[in-house]
């Protein structure tokens, strides 16, 4: 319980929706597929790719870890005024397709393309409504042409 304290509600429930989402997305096409197996495909695509978050903080941390500073993203995209978060971008989507289509053939999982790409856009869809003012400012390229300033990302400086 006490690592709930560390996390503010809003970030919280944002995690929260992620998370829901993600296992909609993995229960829609196990329902196609038939495979449990996509459920954890989905979850993995559609909630943990915020990991990439941990690359923004350390960038602003200089590489030390404080989980109640690494909850608090206001924090560090404010004190460095960049926005990595390299997992995070529209074009990766037919990526993400792919790369699930390749390694669904290799273990035998019909479906983990579209359980993988199925999160992955509902994870893009929810930060671009919620997070993001700027249109382009989930594009990964957009951000690195623009050095990932804060400002190519929201439209703030």
């Amino acid at each position: 319980m006490k690592f709930l304290n560390l996390i503010n509600k809003n970030l919280f429930f944002h995690e929260l929706t992620h998370f829901i989402l993600s296992l909609l997305s993995g229960l829609f096409v196990w329902l196609i597929f038939r495979d449990w197996r996509l459920l954890p495909v989905a979850i993995l695509f559609g909630f943990f790719i915020d990991v990439d978050h941990l690359f923004d903080y350390l960038n602003w941390s200089r590489g030390s870890l404080k989980l109640s500073e690494f909850f608090t993203p206001r924090l560090y995209v404010r004190g460095s005024k960049k926005v990595f978060v390299p997992l995070h971008g529209w074009e990766f989507l037919p990526f993400v397709w792919i790369f699930g289509r390749i390694i669904g053939l290799k273990i035998g999982i019909s479906g983990f393309q579209w359980a993988a790409s199925l999160a992955y856009f509902t994870h893009m869809s929810w930060d671009q409504i919620t997070v993001n003012p700027n249109t382009l400012g989930y594009f990964f390229i957009y951000r690195l042409i623009n050095n990932f300033k804060m400002k190519s990302f929201n439209g703030k400086k």
